[in-house]
């Protein structure tokens, strides 16, 4: 496990939760993996303090869950739970991209076309810098509809949605890209139409 070691000028429970939540989003902790707050604080290069003021704010966005006597564990979600947070994630998103439609912005649907064929040429590739590049690409596309939409409180809602449902879609991504769809087609459609 590699985590980079916080500079001392940041505030530190921020930098540490920012790097936890990181860490958990990009798979170095995987879902049902124990922190042991001693291992975590030496890899950051921290005291246990900044990273006890970190945790409470990942176990309220659902990313830990805390165990008096136990410690804390990345949360691991049963099959349901993780199509649950997937149907919940489409509602929102198809809500933002409705919004950002109707905004008519010309170069934010170039930039979602361009977006769109780069996913769609890399979507077969097996490398896994071209896997990271899809998922970097699929985030940006959502951030660009996000931003277009101009709706902050779903925002906030799907930010927590989709933190929940990244640790399962990378690990999904690492099985199969090809099984990975995304609503590109439809949404850069429709951005062009209006």
């Amino acid at each position: 496990m590699n985590l980079k070691q916080i500079p001392k000028a940041a505030l530190m429970p921020e930098a540490v939760y920012q790097q936890l939540k990181t860490a958990i989003l990009t798979g170095v902790f995987r879902p049902g993996q124990t922190l042991r707050q001693e291992d975590v604080a030496r890899q950051l290069g921290v005291s246990r303090g900044p990273l006890r003021e970190a945790l409470p704010k990942l176990e309220a966005e659902g990313m830990i869950i805390a165990t008096p006597h136990r410690g804390c564990t990345v949360v691991s979600l049963a099959p349901a739970e993780i199509m649950e947070i997937f149907e919940l994630r489409a509602m929102l998103e198809a809500s933002l991209a409705k919004a950002a439609a109707r905004k008519k912005e010309p170069d934010a649907v170039r930039r979602l076309r361009e977006i769109a064929s780069t996913m769609r040429s890399l979507e077969v590739s097996t490398i896994e810098a071209d896997q990271k590049r899809w998922f970097d690409l699929n985030y940006e596309l959502h951030e660009i509809l996000l931003a277009v939409a101009g709706r902050r409180h779903h925002l906030r809602v799907l930010q927590i949605v989709r933190a929940l449902a990244e640790p399962y879609i990378r690990m999904k991504l690492k099985r199969s890209m090809r099984a990975l769809s995304t609503p590109l087609p439809p949404v850069t459609a429709k951005l062009s139409r209006n």
